[in-house]
C-alpha cells in the first residue's frame, strides 16, 4: 500500500490520503464505509483514520471476516 509522505505516525488524515492508501475511489470508500464498516470516522469534518487499523480491517475484509 502507498504510504503517504507527510504523516510519518501511522494517521491518515483525509479521504484522498485513505484512498491513495488503499487505492480505491472515494465512492469506494464511502460504500465500504457503509457497507462493510471499514475504520473511517469524521471528525470536525474530516476523514481520519490509521494505517494499522485499515491494515487489519483490510486483511479480514479480503478474507471474508467482516
Amino acid at each position: 500500500m502507498v504510504q503517504p509522505k507527510s504523516n510519518p505516525d501511522n494517521k491518515l488524515v483525509g479521504m484522498k490520503d485513505i484512498c491513495r492508501y488503499l487505492k480505491i475511489s472515494e465512492s469506494t470508500a464511502l460504500a465500504w464505509k457503509r457497507e462493510y464498516a471499514m475504520p473511517i470516522r469524521k471528525i470536525k469534518g474530516i476523514w481520519v483514520t490509521t494505517r494499522p487499523r485499515l491494515d487489519t480491517w483490510f486483511a479480514a475484509y479480503c478474507a471474508g471476516e467482516e
